[in-house]
């Protein structure tokens, strides 16, 4: 069975994005840019691109609306988002990767 447990939401911006670090049932796991890790720690010694992967996850499954309305809250906070790809359980396994 399929549990929908999070999103990656890619965001445009010329720093580090200052994300919501909890949000309803959503945490903040990382962020990162060319698949490198910029939070949490120290950023690397790198040029940036302006477009960031932010990872939120929950601890149980979450409703497409929760996740719609997390995106929602994001925009009316004036993040510029283009991407969403939603993370999927499957019988208690990850069904997205674990980069870090």
């Amino acid at each position: 069975m399929f549990q929908l447990v999070g999103a990656d939401i890619y965001l445009n911006s010329k720093s580090i994005p200052d994300v919501p670090h909890e949000k309803g049932n959503f945490k903040l796991i990382f962020i990162s840019n060319r698949g490198t890790k910029c939070w949490p720690g120290p950023p690397p010694d790198m040029e940036l691109l302006e477009n960031f992967q932010c990872r939120y996850e929950s601890s149980g499954a979450v409703s497409e609306q929760e996740v719609d309305e997390f995106i929602a809250g994001l925009t009316q906070a004036g993040f510029h988002w283009t991407k969403v790809q939603r993370l999927y359980m499957q019988d208690g396994e990850r069904q997205y990767s674990q980069p870090y």
